[in-house]
């Protein structure tokens, strides 16, 4: 894994995109990544931070307000909440709906992106819900057009590109 994040900043780094390791502490710090992304299984945020490098940021996976209070009193810089929809990436998650985003933005101070079954069809109903920041995989890994794909969620957030 620390081969492969290694490979990645040098496509990340250059592009000005941060590359944020999933679950494993030890690797982002190994490859100095830009952060560290935890579920609620995973390690207590303070002992993660000791782990990575100072700066690195770290996020917490969130399935409720509960739980995103509780990720942002521990000290996470981001909330992941969902997932939104059903997905195949979390085939073990009950969708949590879009009923509680705006109840999570409002209720917490750090940014929150919303994850979970999201793509080009279900995009516009995430926004209309109060989100204003995202994450997807299969709406771009799965796509034939990546860069197609990623445009429209894109699109949907801000506007239209230039």
């Amino acid at each position: 894994m620390t081969a492969l994040g290694v490979r990645l900043l040098e496509v990340t780094r250059p592009a000005g995109i941060p590359l944020i390791v999933n679950d494993r502490a030890v690797v982002a710090s190994a490859i100095g990544a830009e952060g560290l992304h935890l579920g609620q299984d995973d390690l207590p945020i303070a002992e993660a931070r000791r782990l990575v490098t100072s700066g690195t940021l770290i996020g917490k996976s969130t399935h409720s307000l509960e739980q995103a209070l509780a990720a942002e009193r521990e000290g996470a810089d981001y909330l992941g909440y969902g997932p939104l929809f059903g997905t195949p990436t979390k085939p073990d998650y009950a969708p949590v709906g879009l009923g509680g985003i705006r109840d999570v933005i409002a209720r917490t101070r750090i940014p929150v992106i919303c994850i979970g079954g999201i793509d080009a069809a279900t995009v516009q109903q995430v926004v209309e819900a109060g989100a204003g920041r995202i994450a997807v995989v299969r709406a771009v890994c799965a796509s034939p057009d990546a860069e197609a794909a990623s445009r429209t969620l894109k699109e949907a957030l801000t506007g239209p590109l230039p």
